[in-house]
């Protein structure tokens, strides 16, 4: 499955270093768009994200068709440039949407296509525990990373979702 995926969620794994995890989650295949890479601000997560292409554990794309140029278009007069090139590519393509914003009412607004499958950072990291990827007390560890850095998760444990 392909998921087109935002800014947030690279974000999120570039502060915890693990990248390499969306490469490991087959049959599940990461994308992100130019739009997306061209958010990362900092040198060092550049370089990061950089190498996840390089190894091949997240693919770089770009919208081609005109109907995804027309969505990211429209998208744009409501997001940001990454965040409407994954919901033009989720949408156009059929991909999931990988993304920890789509809950509020701008995107609501712009996601026109119905049935989008979402899948976000912890979505992502329970995927990684199913699979034996991360034990519970790595994706715990994860979990307390994050939320120092302000990314607050809504249960207490990985081990109460698995």
């Amino acid at each position: 499955m392909n998921v087109a995926t935002d800014t947030c969620i690279v974000i999120n794994l570039l502060r915890v270093n693990r990248l390499d995890l969306l490469g490991a989650l087959a049959p599940y295949v990461f994308h992100v768009p130019r739009e997306v890479v061209e958010e990362i601000e900092y040198p060092d997560q550049q370089q990061a994200v950089q190498t996840a292409i390089q190894q091949g554990w997240i693919q770089q794309t770009r919208l081609e068709d005109p109907l995804e140029l027309q969505t990211f278009a429209r998208a744009t007069a409501q997001l940001g440039r990454g965040e409407s090139a994954c919901i033009a590519l989720a949408e156009k393509r059929s991909w999931a949407l990988g993304t920890d914003d789509s809950k509020g009412a701008k995107w609501k607004k712009v996601i026109s296509a119905p049935g989008i499958q979402i899948l976000n950072t912890p979505g992502i990291i329970l995927l990684a525990v199913r699979k034996g990827v991360l034990t519970i007390q790595q994706a715990d560890e994860i979990k307390g990373i994050l939320e120092r850095n302000r990314f607050h998760m809504g249960f207490a444990s990985f081990g109460d979702l698995v």
